[in-house]
C-alpha cells in the first residue's frame, strides 16, 4: 500500500518529540513551558487558516501533516500528544513521564508506516490496525524503554503500550499510551 506524504511529516512531528527528552530530564517546567509554546504557536497557525492566511514554514508543516479526516479542523492527535506531555511529568514525575512519552514518540513511527506498508492480518479488536504493525509497536517501545529500565521492566511496559496503542480509539493513542506506560513506570521505578 502506497503511504500518503502526510503520514511522513506527521510521523517526524512525532520522532521530533525525542529530541525534548532530556529536558523533561533536566527540568520539567522547561520542558512543559516549551510544549505550551508549541501549543500556542499549533492553534495560532490555526486560528489563522480558518481566515485564509498563513505563517511561513508552520502553516506548511501543520497542513502537510494532517490526514485527509483533520482537514478543516484541530488535530485532536497533536492535541492529545501536547496534553500528554504537559500533564505526565507533573502526575508521575519526569522520568516515567520520559519513558511514557519517549514509546510513543518513537514506536507510534514504525507501528504506523510498517502497519501501513506490509500489514494485512488486522487486530481482531481493532479493525485499523495490524499484527505486523503492533510487532513494530512493541519491538521499538521494548528498545526505547532499556534506556531508562533493565530488561524485563522494558518488556512489561512494551506489551503495556502496544495494547493500549492497539485500542481502536482514533488519536486518542497519543494521550492513552503516556498516561498507561507513565503510571505503569512510575510503580516499576
Amino acid at each position: 500500500m502506497e503511504i500518503p506524504r502526510s503520514e511522513y511529516w506527521r510521523k517526524a512531528v512525532h520522532v521530533s518529540g525525542l529530541f525534548f527528552i532530556p529536558v523533561l530530564l533536566w527540568n520539567r517546567e522547561v520542558f512543559v513551558g516549551l510544549l505550551t509554546t508549541f501549543l500556542a504557536f499549533y492553534l495560532l497557525v490555526e486560528f489563522l487558516a480558518k481566515r485564509g492566511k498563513t505563517v511561513p514554514f508552520l502553516s506548511a508543516l501543520t497542513d502537510n501533516s494532517k490526514r485527509d479526516s483533520e482537514r478543516g479542523r484541530l488535530s485532536r492527535g497533536a492535541l492529545f500528544l501536547v496534553a500528554s506531555g504537559i500533564l505526565t511529568p507533573y502526575l508521575f514525575g519526569p522520568w516515567a513521564a520520559a519513558v511514557g512519552l519517549s514509546q510513543i514518540f518513537a514506536a507510534d513511527v514504525p507501528s504506523t508506516l510498517v502497519g501501513m506498508k506490509w500489514g494485512r492480518r488486522k487486530l481482531p479488536h481493532s479493525p485499523k490496525k495490524t499484527w505486523l504493525g503492533s510487532s513494530a509497536y512493541f519491538a521499538t517501545a521494548f528498545i526505547v524503554a532499556l534506556f531508562f529500565v533493565p530488561p524485563p521492566q522494558a518488556a512489561i511496559l512494551a506489551a503495556l503500550g502496544t495494547v493500549v496503542e492497539s485500542l481502536p480509539i482514533p488519536e486518542a493513542d497519543n494521550l492513552t499510551v503516556p498516561f498507561a506506560v507513565g503510571l505503569a513506570a512510575k510503580f516499576l521505578l
